[in-house]
């Protein structure tokens, strides 16, 4: 399915969009924040519309003069953080303390993960910053997997390169297991259909499990990349960059969730 995908769209296609929205909910939240601050002047040294691309996030990511929780806040902006469910419990000040003062360690940790030079070392890191976000020390109110696992994304660079996984990324790489005749179940729980007929996929598992099909999870799309010869981000974003648009058949997230619901229809 992935390689399909990849000769009818061999472009990335996604485009920038305007942060304004998040940033004025989140100054609605918690008025004069100096981290809400420091990151929304960040965003407007971009563009005077505060539109963001990936691309425009990769380089922030990249820069050391920005502080990490800037680049924490942007990514979530970036991410579409729900105002309604999100956003309450993301925007307090216990919160945002919190972040501040993670910042140095969080630092820490991913400039040693990106230095990792052993597959074993890159792992292990790996799965003690998944479970300080998800579990631990790390872990921000209102933040779930699915955003979570945006930073891990941009802000590592290594062996394995790790990507976003919500349930569009789940589906595709399930998709892609069906396509090719291959087991999901050791990787990801058994897919349901909701009423939208789009495929529910989670990583499941408690702080002992999780992390192990997380790393299954992108070990997998990783190899499928390397076999294809596409960079993995590169490939993420040609198959995300068209939005929810779930009339075009051309889409590859329709493709995705087409190939899953003939599945579990001819179970």
């Amino acid at each position: 399915m992935l390689s399909q995908i990849i000769q009818n769209n061999p472009n990335c296609v996604q485009p920038g969009f305007s942060l304004t929205p998040f940033i004025n909910k989140a100054n609605g939240l918690l008025p004069k924040n100096e981290l809400i601050q420091i990151s929304a002047s960040k965003v407007s040294e971009y563009n005077n519309g505060n539109i963001i691309s990936r691309k425009d996030l990769s380089q922030i990511w990249t820069e050391d003069k920005t502080p990490l929780f800037a680049k924490i806040i942007i990514t979530f902006w970036w991410g579409g953080i729900s105002h309604q469910f999100q956003a309450p419990l993301f925007y307090t000040t216990e919160n945002l303390i919190r972040l501040a003062n993670i910042n140095d360690n969080f630092n820490t940790d991913l400039i040693n993960i990106n230095n990792a030079q052993k597959i074993d070392i890159f792992k292990s890191k790996l799965k003690d910053i998944y479970d300080n976000l998800k579990f631990g020390n790390y872990h921000l109110s209102g933040i779930n997997t699915a955003f979570f696992t945006k930073l891990l994304q941009f802000g590592i660079s290594n062996t394995i390169q790790p990507i976003i996984v919500d349930r569009w990324s789940a589906n595709a790489i399930i998709a892609e297991l069906i396509d090719s005749n291959q087991e999901f179940s050791d990787i990801l729980k058994d897919p349901k259909l909701d009423k939208n007929n789009i495929a529910i996929t989670q990583l499941g598992g408690n702080n002992m499990t999780e992390f192990n099909n997380y790393w299954n999870l992108i070990s997998y799309f990783s190899s499928v990349c390397n076999k294809i010869g596409i960079d993995p981000l590169t490939m993420e974003c040609i198959m995300f960059g068209w939005g929810r648009d779930n009339n075009n058949p051309n889409n590859p997230r329709v493709i995705a969730n087409q190939i899953i619901r003939n599945y579990l229809e001819n179970k």
